[in-house]
């Protein structure tokens, strides 16, 4: 009996856990490059008891996430949307981005992943000008 209890309590945690982000974040984060900086979008449902969402960026789908800005709720049914102009320091890249929402008596939860191929203005301008060169 005590064996299934603790094969039961990490699956009832695991589902818990994927219940309450399919209540908050409506569908997968989207991201997209401008030239100069990524954007990163989502929509809520329910956002009860949500006290933050971090937006959290990597280099890897597997690797290490780090928060890169915030967003304060705004109420049931929102759509967010935020701006990482840090990119733009960088020639280009692959880049991981998700949300992460925080209540105020559960532990966080991370959204699914959205990834983006990112490739500077810098970097255009600069290719550009070497395709010029050969005209």
């Amino acid at each position: 009996m005590k064996l299934l209890r603790i094969l039961i309590l990490p699956a009832a945690l695991l589902l818990f856990s994927s219940v309450i982000i399919s209540a908050v974040i409506k569908d997968q984060p989207t991201a997209h490059s401008d030239g100069s900086a990524i954007i990163v979008e989502w929509n809520t449902l329910d956002e009860s008891g949500v006290v933050r969402f971090d937006v959290m960026r990597s280099t890897d789908v597997n690797g290490t996430f780090f928060a890169v800005g915030s967003r304060e709720p705004t109420g049931n049914n929102s759509s967010y949307k935020y701006t990482d102009n840090q990119v733009f320091k960088a020639t280009g890249g692959f880049y991981v981005y998700k949300i992460r929402t925080y209540f105020g008596d559960r532990p966080p939860v991370d959204s699914e992943t959205a990834s983006v191929q990112h490739l500077s203005s810098a970097y255009r301008r600069t290719w550009g000008s070497i395709k010029a060169m050969f005209r």
